[in-house]
C-alpha cells in the first residue's frame, strides 16, 4: 500500500518539482469537513495507483509559503503534476466522480 507523503516548504522541491512522472498534491486543512470527508478516497487512490503515481499531501494551516507559491484559493484543492510542473489544479473537490475523472486525466 502506498502511503500519502506530507509535503511542506522544507521537502516540496524534493517529492514535487524532482519527481518524474504523475504527483497529486492534495492541499487541504484539518477545519475543512470537505477534506475530511474526501480523505478516504485519497488514501484509496493512492493505493490503488501505487507505482503510477505519487500522492500527496499539504495542510495549507502549516505550509502558508507554499498555499502563496501553488496560489491555493479554496480547499480542498488537488493540484496534478506531471514531471515536476503543474498540469490542471481542481479547485472545492466535493464529487468523487469528479475526483476520479481529474485522477485519470492526469496520470
Amino acid at each position: 500500500m502506498s502511503e500519502i507523503v506530507h509535503v511542506n516548504e522544507a521537502n516540496y522541491a524534493d517529492v514535487i518539482v524532482k519527481a518524474a512522472g504523475a504527483v497529486f498534491l492534495a492541499c487541504g486543512a484539518d477545519w475543512c469537513p470537505t477534506c475530511r470527508m474526501m480523505s478516504p478516497l485519497y488514501a484509496k487512490l493512492a493505493a490503488e495507483y501505487d507505482g503510477k503515481a505519487v500522492f500527496a499531501h499539504c495542510d495549507i494551516d502549516e505550509s502558508p509559503v507554499l498555499k502563496d507559491r501553488l496560489d491555493v484559493r479554496s480547499v480542498p484543492t488537488i493540484i496534478a503534476f506531471k514531471d515536476g510542473s503543474v498540469a490542471e489544479a481542481l479547485s472545492q473537490v466535493g464529487d468523487p466522480k469528479d475526483f476520479m475523472a481529474f485522477i485519470n486525466r492526469n496520470l
